[in-house]
């Protein structure tokens, strides 16, 4: 998968074994584009309106997700278009209260643990701007959390832990600038999951938090599960859904 370095960067101790092996080498694994679905354009334009400007967006992988960035890019660059579809498909009350349907002034801050194709389009058209930094953060968090920029940290504004997409993606990682690329922070899942390391740090940066993704089953009492089909069959561990709602808890 492809490699941007920065806090994913560790020392060589912390490894077992270094397999370098150039006839092993290949081609990054590629995940080709779902076909969205007029169901999935819907969701996504419906979620999409929860999103508040200066907020914190997290995305999951598939056709849903590509909705939903897609839908945040009509909302900034079409936003009349955006909201008559809103009105066509009917408002949700929560997301009136809860999120906002203009144009992004101030920008998001991604903090995701996958990075697909789609979220990294949203950082390309300059939706994805909002920095963070890892001096110290201004703690009232109704202001916009710009940080302090300290030495050489010139703030980051997308933080992922993998990179998969299709083979269009990959090559648009490799073509970034430096100035670009030093916008992106590449860290554990750990880091991006939990807010544990630096709490007081991190509410900050994670204001306005929103994780979007989907998920397998809906039991009859109303909980999301992906660790299992409906035969039975256990096909995953709980990973981070357990990890989305301990942070939901967590976060302002």
């Amino acid at each position: 998968l492809p490699w941007l370095g920065r806090s994913a960067a560790v020392p060589e101790d912390v490894f077992d074994l270094l397999l370098d092996a150039p006839e092993l080498d290949h081609e990054p694994f590629c995940v080709p584009h779902e076909p969205v679905d007029a169901g999935a354009w819907a969701i996504g334009l419906r979620a999409s309106a929860f999103v508040k400007d200066a907020g914190t967006l997290q995305v999951g992988i598939g056709a849903l997700g590509d909705a939903v960035c897609y839908a945040l890019k009509l909302r900034d660059k079409q936003g009349e278009a955006y909201r008559g579809l809103l009105d066509r498909l009917g408002r949700d009350a929560a997301a009136k209260r809860l999120g906002e349907d203009a144009p992004f002034a101030h920008g998001l801050y991604v903090a995701s643990e996958l990075i697909s194709h789609a979220l990294f389009a949203l950082f390309e058209a300059g939706i994805v701007r909002r920095r963070v930094f890892e001096g110290r953060e201004p703690q009232d968090a109704t202001r916009l959390p710009e940080g302090v920029q300290r030495g050489p940290d010139t703030g980051t504004c997308l933080q992922g832990a993998f990179f998969v997409g299709p083979k269009r993606f990959y090559e648009r990682l490799r073509n970034l600038t430096p100035a670009e690329q030093a916008l992106i922070d590449m860290t554990s899942v750990a880091e991006v999951n939990r807010v544990f390391e630096d709490y007081s740090r991190e509410r900050v940066q994670r204001l306005h938090p929103r994780f979007i993704n989907m998920t397998m089953m809906a039991t009859l009492l109303g909980s999301a599960v992906s660790d299992q089909l409906a035969d039975g069959q256990v096909v995953s561990g709980v990973g981070g859904q357990h990890e989305f709602v301990s942070m939901a808890h967590q976060l302002p």
